[in-house]
């Protein structure tokens, strides 16, 4: 196990002293990196990702592997993982360079995606750091972090809109996936409609990942209308699919 750890590592070595020359997406104030987004799999083990420097300064960068999962309302949770290994884990990058950190994958697959975030934090200069240069005022370090996706062989994708209830004014739903990756919503819709059929509440709510076997909650403030509603649609667009459903709401769900 040690020795193809050791060959993995080294392999990243040598693929990541290339450069890539391709255009680049905004993702950081300070920064670019290309792709967003990494899909690996048992036939494609490792990728290169591409940071450019668009900063006049030099870019310092620690680079980090976690396992990523998501708690109920969709702040991902990270834990530092050995299942990734990233080379380089330090590198600073001149003003308009580019460069490139090679990722590879050295887990077990799985029957379920497997779920990764690779984190991207930017460090104080050296100037700074040895008390050379002191400006005044708080300074902001940027993190990136790049989802990491590890696909199974076979992909079961199945997201489900759950159960919806009012209660204290406030719309509480929950979208649950229930296949083995993840699902990817882009927005939450929710409309209330008074007696006579009338739209009197509108609210979108943007999404999130949803990962295998994880639910995602979600909630809407129904505000002053909420007396009025007396039915509350709600359309889910995911990329598993579209989902809606209709409840019926009274003025004891405000109370």
């Amino acid at each position: 196990m040690r020795s193809a750890r050791l060959k993995l590592l080294t392999a990243l070595t040598l693929a990541a002293s290339a450069l890539l020359s391709s255009c680049l997406p905004a993702s950081a104030g300070a920064f670019n990196v290309k792709p967003i987004r990494v899909f690996l799999n048992k036939d494609g083990t490792s990728t290169v990702v591409t940071i450019e420097n668009q900063d006049q300064n030099v870019l310092r960068l620690q680079v980090r592997a976690y396992a990523w999962t998501n708690d109920r309302h969709g702040q991902p949770v990270l834990v530092p993982t050995d299942d990734l290994i990233v080379f380089p884990t330090l590198m600073d990058i001149n003003p308009m360079e580019r460069r490139s950190i090679r990722i590879g994958f050295s887990g077990t697959a799985a029957a379920k995606e497997l779920t990764y975030r690779i984190a991207l934090d930017e460090m104080p200069s050296i100037e700074s750091q040895l008390g050379k240069s002191r400006a005044p005022g708080l300074q902001v370090r940027t993190r990136v972090t790049i989802p990491i996706f590890f696909t199974p062989l076979v992909s079961i994708p199945k997201a489900q809109l759950d159960a919806l209830a009012v209660t204290h004014g406030t719309l509480h739903g929950s979208v649950g996936n229930g296949g083995n990756v993840h699902a990817t919503v882009s927005t939450v819709e929710v409309s209330g409609r008074d007696s006579s059929g009338a739209k009197i509440f509108e609210k979108q709510i943007d999404g999130w990942y949803v990962l295998a076997g994880e639910n995602w909650d979600f909630s809407a403030a129904l505000g002053r209308s909420c007396a009025r509603i007396k039915s509350i649609a709600v359309t889910v667009q995911t990329d598993a699919g579209r989902f809606e459903r209709t409840i019926n709401a009274s003025g004891a769900d405000c109370r």
